[in-house]
């Protein structure tokens, strides 16, 4: 899948219930994203990555609804949008 494909599925995946499907998707992503770029701060906190945390945070029932965590979803959420070239 290429980065566009990805971003899109984790738009997708924030409606996900299956933490195993969201897990396989996550490493899927996670090397695509390595491909592009392998530096660990570049990994750790692309968008992609972003959202796909916290919707496993989500599922676990540990996701933080405060105010900087909203706005740091909401930041990666539209840099996915972009990423996936606003096709969804």
């Amino acid at each position: 899948m290429t980065i566009p494909e990805h971003a899109r599925e984790a738009i997708e995946v924030q409606d996900a219930c299956n933490l195993s499907g969201v897990v396989h998707s996550f490493l899927a992503a996670v090397q695509a994203i390595r491909e592009v770029n392998s530096d660990t701060l570049f990994v750790n906190t692309h968008p992609i990555v972003t959202l796909y945390i916290s919707k496993i945070e989500s599922l676990n029932a540990t996701d933080c609804l405060c105010e900087h965590s909203m706005a740091h979803f909401h930041s990666a959420y539209e840099k996915c949008k972009k990423l996936a070239g606003g096709a969804l």
